[in-house]
């Protein structure tokens, strides 16, 4: 993951607030809440006797065993960071951190930043710790023009015969607004459905699938809920696919008579 790693202490990343509570070092306790709102500053410095052009990319990575299997944090993935001409670049960050990621002993949080010729300057591991055990604790604590998973409208249209070895119409869901799509109270679809998917459209709220090579009918439906947690609780009406059997044509060559 990391390429061409540089380790000088050229990235500081600090912890400013968790949970609402102010602080300025680590580590960061996770407590036993199911989702944490944590918010750092980095300052990237690169030192002077290397070249840097104006800008790179800035990332915070969370792990529990190792840099090798860390991966982005939700809200860390920050995009260009640029310098104006100097050495020093500061950028502040909120990610979200999930205790079901980390193991009891914790894990860690590192920022990354890379140059476009892919030399990556990264901080020092700020520790990740939590309780052995997850009570309801705060809750998701989603703005007030986050929709509600399950009081948004969640239909699907419309039930359909195709034959077999042909391909259905792209199968339509009700589209909804999904402001916080990234964060983890924005909207996460499941659909469930028959066949190899070709494309699912998030923004039009549609799914469509190969041909159907198998027999049988089959239903569509779609599910929605949170990001976070990994559940479904708004299930859509579904809406049927009649399988039928493709014409049968001949493949014979009339016989002409003299």
């Amino acid at each position: 993951m990391l390429n061409a790693l540089v380790f000088a202490q050229t990235v500081t990343l600090t912890p400013t607030i968790v949970n609402n509570t102010n602080v300025n070092t680590g580590p960061i306790n996770l407590a036993s809440v199911p989702t944490s709102t944590i918010s750092l500053n980095v300052k990237v410095e690169i030192p002077s006797n290397v070249a840097v052009t104006d800008y790179g990319t800035l990332k915070i990575y969370y792990s529990n065993l190792s840099v090798t299997n860390a991966n982005v944090a939700s809200g860390g993935d920050r995009g260009t960071l640029f310098f104006g001409g100097g050495k020093i670049a500061t950028r502040s960050i909120v990610i979200n951190l999930f205790w079901s990621d980390f193991l009891t002993s914790g894990g860690f949080i590192f920022a990354e930043y890379k140059t476009p010729a892919g030399t990556s300057y990264r901080s020092s591991n700020l520790a990740i710790i939590k309780n052995a055990t997850m009570t309801g604790g705060t809750t998701l604590n989603p703005p007030a023009d986050a929709p509600n998973p399950s009081n948004i409208s969640n239909t699907l249209c419309c039930n359909q015969t195709v034959r077999l070895e042909d391909k259905p119409e792209p199968f339509k869901g009700s589209v909804f607004l999904n402001p916080y799509k990234n964060e983890p109270y924005g909207i996460n679809a499941k659909w469930e459905y028959k066949g190899n998917i070709i494309e699912l459209d998030n923004i039009n709220q549609t799914l469509s699938v190969d041909y159907i090579t198998e027999p049988g009918n089959f239903t569509v439906q779609r599910s929605l809920g949170y990001v976070y947690g990994n559940t479904f609780p708004n299930k859509s009406n579904s809406i049927t696919i009649t399988v039928v059997p493709s014409p049968i044509t001949s493949n014979e060559i009339p016989s002409m008579h003299l």
